[in-house]
């Protein structure tokens, strides 16, 4: 599938933001729809989809990014915090 076409999924949908509310996740996630290789990984994460689950595309793919994006940011935490504990 295009990258292209998935941001048209993604631009589209009606499903993407509703599991994703909190304050500042779209302003956090939203920039990095347009990262060709984070949408690519997140796209190769979800696998074939099912025709009952192909309407929600878009919003499959931008909660793989926000799970991408978390576990990014924890496990630079975690580096960060273990390295003071090593000074």
């Amino acid at each position: 599938m295009r990258l292209a076409a998935v941001r048209e999924a993604i631009a589209t949908s009606p499903y993407v933001w509703e599991d994703l509310t909190d304050d500042g996740v779209r302003e956090w996630v939203e920039p990095s729809i347009e990262d060709d290789v984070l949408l690519a990984a997140a796209l190769v994460s979800l696998g074939t989809l099912s025709a009952e689950e192909r309407p929600y595309l878009g919003k499959f793919v931008v909660e793989e990014i926000y799970e991408i994006l978390t576990s990014a940011e924890a496990a630079y935490w975690h580096r960060a915090v273990s390295g003071r504990r090593r000074h």
